[in-house]
């Protein structure tokens, strides 16, 4: 973990929801800051989790320093600086048609568009691809040594991948084509009689549909025409910077047979895209002694556990209870176990285990045990 810390500029947790990504991704940064780094974690995960985990009330749409007061830097390493944030997707849009539209009546015209209100707030994919445009330009613009990315808690946990290939497709597609490059073409006389053409079709379609949408549209992409050649150039550089040597992709999954069964299918997909996978952190582990172990428990304990049908019959009824557990947590630490192992065994890749915690974890001491309780697997 620490190989990759040193040696990578961004580093992607992805994984399926409620496996932990979340404080994998803090916990990592935290750790990252303790060994000298200047590192921020972006997420994207609305249930604001990040900011619990860092003793923090909430976080903005730009990074925000962390103290790491509570939290020791080892020697002789220099100390490190934690920045964190969560994406704000419509602030994300917003920032971008601000930086990036020609002139104020064009973005006057975009932010008053009801398409673009929509589009910016609630569209399938709009968060995972200001993710990726957010990763873009902090990167570019920011000197953080590493960047930790909290991908998106969705159904399809790869979805940000999909992102800048949506955005090219509809840049080069026939709905464009239709709604804007005649726009871009024409003179000015071409212009007015194509507007006065395509408002008759558009007002005969709302007829029909009873909905205002076709115009909306139309505005919409119209006003963007200016914005569409930098859309596409980032889109085109998010995947080459998705895909350079100094971006690495750790996959979290917890040890049961569904989450693990998902690691091929992650792998799978990532490698079609050209990102390699640099490790899998298997969270939640249950750890403990091999029942044969118990045999070397003190007699007195041994035998408290295994009482006769003559003893008292309330600790009998103690003991049972407490031998009942202890194999019910033998029984869940063989699964994990075994479980890890096959996953081993099918992927070259290095494992980091990281033991269940018996509570919640939401401060940077807690962050920190996460990180120094993470133990490479073999």
């Amino acid at each position: 973990m620490e190989q990759l810390i040193d040696n990578k500029r961004i580093l992607i947790c992805c994984g399926s929801g409620g496996v932990g990504k979340t404080t994998a991704a803090a916990a990592i940064g935290v750790k990252a800051a303790q060994l000298g780094k200047n590192v921020l974690v972006i997420t994207i995960d609305p249930a604001k989790r990040l900011a619990n985990a860092l003793g923090l009330t909430a976080l903005g749409n730009e990074p925000q320093l962390v103290s790491l007061g509570e939290i020791a830097t080892p020697p002789p390493r220099a100390e490190g600086h934690l920045y964190a944030m969560m994406l704000d997707t419509k602030r994300t849009f917003d920032e971008l048609v601000e930086r990036y539209a020609p002139n104020e009546a064009i973005r006057v015209q975009i932010f008053n568009n009801s398409f673009y209100q929509h589009v910016s707030n609630s569209l399938a994919g709009s968060k995972e691809f200001m993710a990726m445009e957010q990763l873009h330009f902090i990167s570019t613009h920011h000197p953080f040594d590493l960047i930790i990315l909290d991908t998106p808690p969705t159904q399809h946990a790869l979805d940000f991948l999909e992102a800048p290939h949506r955005m090219i497709s509809l840049l080069e597609g026939s709905l464009l084509d239709w709604l804007v490059k005649p726009y871009l073409v024409m003179g000015r006389i071409g212009l007015g009689m194509f507007r006065r053409t395509s408002t008759k079709l558009l007002k005969f379609l709302e007829g029909m549909t009873g909905y205002e949408l076709l115009r909306d549209l139309s505005d919409f992409f119209l006003a963007f025409a200016g914005l569409f050649k930098g859309f596409k150039d980032r889109s085109q550089r998010i995947l080459t910077l998705l895909r350079s040597p100094l971006t690495s992709v750790v996959l979290v999954c917890t040890p049961d047979s569904g989450s693990l069964s998902e690691v091929g299918l992650f792998s799978s997909r990532l490698e079609e895209e050209g990102l390699k996978i640099d490790g899998l952190i298997v969270n939640r582990v249950h750890r403990g002694a091999a029942s044969h172990h118990l045999l070397a428990l003190p007699d007195h304990v041994a035998t408290q556990l295994k009482l006769g049908p003559d003893d008292n019959v309330d600790h009998r009824s103690l003991a049972d209870r407490v031998w009942r557990t202890y194999q019910d947590h033998l029984a869940l630490v063989e699964h994990d176990h075994q479980a890890i192992a096959w996953t081993a065994s099918r992927f070259s890749v290095p494992i980091w285990e990281v033991p269940h915690f018996q509570r919640d974890l939401h401060s940077l001491l807690d962050l920190a045990e996460f990180a120094n309780t993470v133990s490479r697997r073999g």
